[in-house]
């Protein structure tokens, strides 16, 4: 049986390269996972959006979830639509969904209300609900969404209005069952879906994240 010589010199450069590679890999990943946790952690601080309403031509509500359209009802109470309107988008007309659009009974009438029919994502309903404006000749819009929903809903109605002389107000509707967000088990599932719709949205994949993802 032949006998090999042991070259200690090669094994030993065989374990330093891999060694290197290891190393590599390890501080790969801890980049990779702590670039990603800022970025969410970002995204999670700067969910909300809550400014202080001002009378504008008309109240828009990217629609999505019941506490929307109860804020925006409440607004166009109170006076702050001066068309005396809101633009709802989508409106709903499958029947076993109108329970999610509860507008017939927070005292709306049909005549009350602007409806787009189109929009499937948070983009579309601000590419249909800037275009219902436009056409009708609304200059300002207070926006109404969910406390979750709103850096997305304001990153969507500024670049999608971008050029054009249009003043948007975003309003807050707070979260599920009136709640901040942070506060219920739904309200913290919706918002780590806003970490990953956010940046598909910061990379320009807007026009791939539609309605089959939960919606607005």
């Amino acid at each position: 049986m032949a006998n090999y010589p042991f070259d200690k010199e090669r094994s030993l450069l065989k374990t330093d390269e891999s060694t290197r590679i290891t190393m590599l890999l390890l501080n790969i990943f801890l980049i990779v996972t702590g670039v990603s946790l800022a970025i969410s952690f970002y995204i999670l601080a700067n969910l909300e959006i809550n400014e202080e309403p001002i009378v504008s031509d008309i109240i828009i509500v990217p629609e999505g979830a019941p506490e929307r359209g109860v804020k925006a009802s409440e607004l166009l109470e109170e006076g702050y639509s001066e068309s005396g309107k809101i633009i709802v988008s989508p409106l709903l007309v499958e029947a076993e969904l109108l329970h999610l659009q509860p507008y017939g009974e927070l005292g709306m009438m049909d005549e009350d209300i602007l409806a787009d029919y189109q929009a499937t994502s948070t983009w579309t309903n601000a590419v249909y609900s800037i275009a219902l404006m436009e056409e009708n000749g609304y200059d300002s819009a207070i926006v109404v969404s969910s406390d979750y929903h709103m850096n997305r809903v304001k990153y969507s109605f500024e670049k999608v209005a971008k050029g054009k002389d249009l003043t948007f107000i975003y309003v807050s509707a707070g979260g599920p069952y009136g709640l901040p967000w942070i506060e219920t088990q739904l309200g913290r599932r919706l918002a780590q879906y806003e970490i990953f719709k956010t940046v598909g949205y910061w990379l320009g994949l807007h026009h791939f994240i539609d309605i089959g993802e939960g919606g607005s």
